[in-house]
């Protein structure tokens, strides 16, 4: 649809989730591609379920969550962050 620029896909599983590296969302577009996710869920999420998401996948934002939801800064795989996440539960 437009709403992102993936960046290179990659077939390890241990620098990527499910082949994902990373995407930068369009800024132009960042508005479309929030309402597309959240229309993934039952009812409206809150912001840090949605963070919780991507973080679960390992995809999570260089800089702040913020800034990639607007589409100034990408969202990385970063495998360790994904594996201390799923060690909390």
């Amino acid at each position: 649809d437009g709403m992102i620029t993936a960046a290179e896909f990659s077939r390890s599983e241990e620098d990527s989730f499910l082949g994902w590296t990373g995407f930068h969302v369009v800024p132009g577009q960042h508005k479309q591609f929030r309402a597309k996710i959240e229309g993934m869920f039952a009812t409206v999420p809150k912001d840090n379920t949605l963070n919780n998401s991507f973080r679960r996948a390992g995809l999570v934002p260089k800089q702040c969550w913020s800034e990639a939801w607007a589409g100034t800064a990408p969202f990385k795989y970063d495998g360790c962050k994904r594996a201390v996440y799923s060690q909390q539960n």
